[in-house]
């Protein structure tokens, strides 16, 4: 079986129904990861847990140039004019940046480890339980 890479998630998503472009920028994508955790909890609470969805979308709506330290600096919910099938598209597009990252940044934990034997045994054994309970 071939192995290939994941393809990078384009940085721009274009909602024509809404005449909105939006731009995956650090800012936005490090204040989406405050919202959502790990990469486990962001799948599900995405797609499943309405109050996440409510916060990325109007994340993705506000401006992308200066981090949002209080919720109260989001879009209001009543500015919130995206067409609704076009919120599905938000989210997709925001879980292929989410999933990229987490994926790329664990391929290349993987690649170092791999690299450097002595260090994936050494973090083997610092996170390995002593036998006694009590720290070596």
């Amino acid at each position: 079986m071939e192995n290939k890479e994941a393809q990078r998630p384009e940085k721009s998503l274009e909602l024509k129904e809404s005449g909105i472009t939006l731009t995956m920028t650090y800012v936005v994508f490090n204040d989406i990861l405050r919202y959502v955790g790990s990469i486990e909890e962001a799948m599900t609470s995405i797609m499943t847990n309405q109050d996440v969805r409510d916060l990325v979308i109007r994340r993705l709506l506000t401006d992308n140039k200066k981090p949002v330290e209080d919720l109260k600096d989001l879009i209001p919910l009543n500015e919130v004019e995206v067409d609704i099938f076009e919120l599905d598209d938000m989210l997709s597009w925001t879980l292929e940046h989410i999933t990229y990252f987490f994926m790329k940044t664990a391929s290349k934990m993987q690649a170092s480890l791999t690299r450097f034997p002595e260090l994936a045994e050494k973090m083997k054994t610092s996170s390995s339980p002593s036998e006694t309970g009590l720290t070596p």
